[in-house]
């Protein structure tokens, strides 16, 4: 899968991580479709390995290990950090974005790590300022 995302064009790009991000989506919200959340897994990393700098496609893989079965909160924590790295202010995709730190402060919530305090409040303070 790889192979064929980073040479497919922006527009199939754009189709595949909508549909990923859908089935991800419904899979967190509903438990019938639970499963669904470790099938995107493969498919966003394909997409972060086709594009390492889309802050998106970094972020949904995050979310993505935040709501597998099991989780993997570390590695979600580490996408999520890729995604607050490559942000552009003032760009149009910087809406939403907000909730990358709050997802990953959720994340450093689910390990209970007393080391992760700081950053949890950190990432806290960076969602209030962005809304």
């Amino acid at each position: 899968m790889k192979e064929k995302l980073e040479g497919a064009s922006d527009d199939v790009k754009k189709i595949v991580f909508n549909l990923a991000h859908d089935a991800r989506s419904l899979g967190r919200r509903t438990l019938t479709f639970k499963d669904r959340v470790n099938r995107t897994i493969p498919i966003f990393e394909a997409l972060v390995a086709s594009d390492n700098n889309n802050p998106s496609y970094n972020a949904e893989l995050g979310y993505a290990y935040i709501s597998s079965q099991p989780p993997d909160l570390n590695q979600a924590i580490s996408y999520l950090d890729r995604a607050i790295e490559l942000r552009v202010p003032g760009s149009s995709m910087e809406g939403d974005s907000w909730k990358y730190e709050m997802n990953q402060a959720l994340a450093r919530i689910g390990l209970g790590n007393s080391q992760s305090r700081d950053d949890i409040l950190k990432d806290l303070f960076a969602v209030e300022q962005r809304n």
